[in-house]
């Protein structure tokens, strides 16, 4: 996957809107709502794009209503929440972006740019609507989306005031801190799998991603089907709801300040004490994990458990990363599975069997 970190220019066209990355473009239609990868030389046939601004990743389209308008969720800002222990960035998003896919909208993005000559306001969206070609267009298109909902204009406008609220609530969810995301790393799994010998460090993200935590996947379908192997893997980014911290710590002996760290002359056995019980914390912790819902043997787990504390204290044990002899980072990851969702459960973790 394709480094996000500095953005993908986002277009507008009459019949598209197109991302455009370093390897391919994506392409959302709309007229139907797919995603289709295209290789960069085409982006040259694109009808009178016109830049909207900087995005960092496609989460992917939803539909609120069964028969509603097609939306692109962008992320539109992100906050750096420090690097893996492979030393990428990990982000929090911010604030997602949704466009619909109606060619006469014109609705304000709010997007970073990347130059401000290319800045589009809401006046020049609108000016692009009255062009001669664009209007021909749009007026055959809505006439085809006319025949295709027929509804008594009542009843239309009480749907359009569920969607306009279904919307609100799908956006505010994306501003409560709890959406994560790492272009060129793996945060489904945890270190102790990453390690194992069974998984493919070649194989794009996407498809070593686990799967219960991959929580947009619903919304990249188009992409996950696609036949164009070469180029999707640079738009599947997935998304994981929960939470990432990383903490700088430090470990003391009986006599020091809390949070600074060991004087070289300290005791030794304290210091040895201090990071044997960290490691056995954090082994305890992996082995737990690695046996929860696996197939290997409590056999197996006890003899890894003896080998490991015949090795002694870790410099590195499961997701902390020691700096020197008193001080480490503490990698805090939490996800929640995809097939955990709605509002009754969000915050337990629960679903229909407990």
């Amino acid at each position: 996957m394709a480094d996000s970190s500095s953005g993908f220019e986002l277009y507008e066209t009459v019949d598209a809107f197109i991302l455009k990355g370093r390897q391919s473009c994506l392409w959302c239609n709309r007229l139907d709502g797919r995603l289709i990868v295209r290789s960069l030389s085409e982006f040259k046939n694109a009808w009178e794009p016109v830049s909207l601004g900087i995005v960092y990743g496609c989460i992917g389209k939803i539909r609120l209503i069964s028969d509603g308008e097609w939306r692109l969720l962008l992320i539109g800002h992100r906050t750096s929440v420090g690097k893996t222990i492979s030393g990428h960035d990990m982000f929090r998003i911010d604030k997602a972006v949704s466009i619909s896919m109606a060619p006469d909208d014109a609705s304000e993005l709010e997007l970073e740019v990347s130059d401000p000559i290319q800045t589009v306001n809401q006046k020049s969206r609108l000016k692009r609507l009255n062009n001669p070609r664009q209007k021909a267009f749009l007026q055959t298109l809505s006439t085809y989306r006319a025949s295709q909902t027929l509804k008594p204009k009542k009843e239309q406008k009480e749907v359009e005031k569920l969607e306009k609220r279904l919307l609100e609530e799908l956006l505010k969810m994306f501003s409560s801190d709890s959406f994560f995301f790492c272009p060129c790393d793996d945060l489904g799994n945890t270190v102790q799998r990453m390690g194992d010998s069974s998984y493919n460090a070649d194989l794009p993200i996407w498809k070593r991603f686990d799967d219960r935590f991959f929580w947009n996947k619903h919304m990249l379908s188009d992409l996950l089907k696609s036949d164009n192997a070469d180029g999707q893997d640079e738009w599947i980014m997935p998304i994981i709801q929960g939470h990432v911290e990383v903490h700088q710590c430090s470990i003391t002996d009986g006599d020091g300040v809390l949070g600074t760290p060991l004087a070289p002359e300290a005791n030794n056995s304290a210091r040895q004490n201090a990071m044997s019980t960290l490691s056995r914390f954090a082994r305890r912790n992996m082995f737990r994990e690695q046996s929860h819902g696996d197939s290997t043997s409590s056999q197996h787990t006890d003899d890894q458990q003896r080998n490991h504390a015949a090795a002694g204290p870790c410099l590195k044990v499961g997701n902390v990363e020691e700096l020197d002899d008193s001080s480490f980072k503490l990698y805090v990851i939490s996800r929640r599975s995809r097939h955990r969702a709605g509002t009754r459960f969000l915050r337990r973790g629960a679903d229909e069997t407990g």
